[in-house]
Parts: structure tokens; C-alpha cells; sequence
């Protein structure tokens, strides 16, 4: 199975005071989301998707 990439989100925050105190350093803090396009969508109603996200979670994973 593969997955097609629809979108990928980063976010960065660096900061350089906290709680009134600046820091030695600045703290930096990153976020990333990707959005896929559903394999599944199109299907009708599925009882149990578990066996197929369990049999593909590793590629996705990678």
C-alpha cells in the first residue's frame, strides 16, 4: 500500500526567556504534522479496519 503525502505542517518556537529568566542558551522546540490521503476513503463502511492499518502501519511508520 502506499500513501500519498497531502500536506506536511513544521512549526518552530525558539525561546530565549521563560518565567522571567533568560536562558544560557536558547530552547528550541519543533512540531511536524503530515497529512495523507485517506487509502481507505471510497470503500463504504468497513467493520474492522485493524487487520489492513496493523499490515501497513510499518510503512507508514517509515
Amino acid at each position: 500500500m502506499s500513501f500519498e503525502i497531502r500536506k506536511i505542517v513544521t512549526y518552530s518556537e525558539e525561546t530565549r526567556i521563560e518565567g522571567g529568566k533568560a536562558t544560557d542558551k536558547p530552547v528550541t522546540m519543533v512540531g511536524l504534522a503530515v497529512v495523507i490521503k485517506n487509502p481507505w476513503a471510497g470503500r463504504g463502511f468497513v467493520d474492522d479496519l485493524k487487520p489492513e492499518i496493523r499490515a501497513n502501519c510499518s510503512a507508514l511508520g517509515a
